[in-house]
């Protein structure tokens, strides 16, 4: 069993995002995410990080998977735990933005129409759920 433990160092989280562009994030992780994302490993299988979100009390989530381990985030147990550490670092509402370019890829795609069976609905930055929900 894997367990999401934060990584508070500097040096690890940059490491992390370096290890995350290597399994396939479509995007370069820009340093100051390294710095100011609150990040976290799922064992040795998956990274996740918040930035601040697109609006006030809002938080960003993004995560990587090593490959051929899918979205092993996914399931409701660690949807759950994504959802209250974000309300734990304050935010009402949690979005998983897809990256600028990205919208019509079928990774992003398929991320959004898993979202949206899940409950999140969908405005111009991408997937979202409100917390603090029953």
């Amino acid at each position: 069993m894997n367990y999401l433990r934060q990584i508070k160092s500097s040096v690890d989280r940059s490491m992390a995002a370096e290890c995350a562009e290597e399994w396939g994030y479509p995007r370069h992780i820009l340093p100051q995410e390294h710095k100011s994302g609150i990040w976290f490993e799922y064992g040795e299988v998956a990274f996740i990080w918040y930035l601040d979100g697109p609006y006030p009390e809002s938080i960003q989530l993004h995560c990587a998977s090593k490959p051929g381990r899918g979205f092993v985030l996914g399931s409701e147990r660690n949807m759950i735990a994504v959802g209250v550490i974000a309300e734990l670092l304050g935010a009402t509402r949690l979005y998983s933005v897809i990256p600028a370019g990205h919208e019509g890829c079928l990774p992003a795609k398929s991320m959004a129409r898993y979202l949206r069976i899940r409950g999140w609905d969908h405005d111009h930055w991408g997937s979202y759920i409100e917390l603090g929900g029953e």
